[in-house]
């Protein structure tokens, strides 16, 4: 951490962004953005679609816009990073733990690049439209150490704004209160769903009590699987990538897509918005120009 710390002093700080001119204060969008994989290479002969740095940032970018576009005009926004934003860890393509090979695309110095930059599209896209932001990056098992220094890098970019606020907590498991909504975000691996609630409760006894509505948020599974428990419900999110070779070849087959959830203070979810890469896709293509009926001369009249 000291070391992470050290490499972002010397990080350009931003300069303060105005504020929108009407928000709601009652309501908070959440931006659950679940493993995006930044850095991984998938060739879609192989796989059923391309990936890499590009399409990597220019996926997450576009569909941060539209589902703010599309969002009410909220006071308070949450980027929730659910772990595995980077798709390696280090210079070699591996897992950290586990020791998997990976199908990376480029440098690692290019990777981390890639993703400081998506990163922060995402909180100035975001600062267009709420008063303040707070943001939250899971620790996954592809980014057991990056996501560490992508907190303290953000934290360091946005020091001198005060509508930004990074979580720059090392815990595996973050929690956020939002009037009576309690908010827990948890990268997915090492701890099984079913005690995600149990762990809230202890870690969170008086927010807990404060509390009415109550979410847990996971990724690293990539697909969408929602499970109530008394008091609280625990949901996995999908993902904007396609599968890499080991997934296809293995027959992962995750429906893609984003989305923002609309949170009210006292009600809880009052709203989701969803966006996919195909609508996406359908917005980038140029709609063929629109040919003026032919009109046909005029008669002439008849004395």
């Amino acid at each position: 951490r000291a070391f992470a710390e050290d490499i972002a002093a010397g990080i350009p700080r931003i300069a303060a962004v105005p504020p929108p001119d009407h928000v709601e204060n009652d309501r908070m969008a959440c931006y659950p953005v679940g493993d995006h994989h930044v850095g991984m290479l998938a060739w879609a002969e192989e796989t059923g679609a391309n990936y890499d740095i590009k399409i990597a940032e220019r996926l997450l970018a576009g569909a941060m816009q539209y589902l703010v576009d599309a969002s009410p005009h909220c006071g308070h926004a949450l980027i929730a990073v659910l772990g595995d934003f980077l798709h390696v860890d280090g210079w070699r393509p591996e897992t950290p733990s586990s020791k998997h090979l990976l199908d990376a695309d480029g440098r690692w110095p290019k990777i981390v690049r890639a993703g400081v930059r998506a990163l922060r599209g995402l909180i100035d896209i975001a600062l267009l439209r709420h008063e303040k932001v707070r943001v939250i990056v899971e620790i996954g098992n592809h980014d057991l150490s990056s996501s560490i220094f992508l907190m303290i890098c953000l934290a360091a970019v946005y020091e001198t704004e005060p509508r930004v606020e990074i979580d720059q907590s090392p815990r595996h498991i973050h929690y956020f209160e939002f009037g009576r909504n309690l908010i827990g975000t948890h990268h997915g691996h090492g701890i099984k769903p079913d005690l995600l609630p149990l762990i809230m409760a202890a870690d969170n006894p008086e927010a807990w009590g404060r509390t009415e509505h109550r979410f847990i948020w996971t990724g690293h599974v990539h697909h969408r699987n929602v499970k109530d428990h008394p008091g609280v419900s625990v949901e996995s999110f999908r993902v904007l990538p396609p599968a890499d070779a080991y997934a296809s070849q293995k027959g992962y087959r995750s429906i893609r897509d984003m989305q923002a959830i609309i949170l009210h203070r006292d009600h809880g979810e009052v709203g989701r918005l969803t966006v996919s890469p195909k609508m996406l896709m359908a917005a980038e293509q140029p709609k063929p120009p629109q040919l003026e009926p032919e009109k046909k001369p005029a008669r002439a009249r008849r004395k």
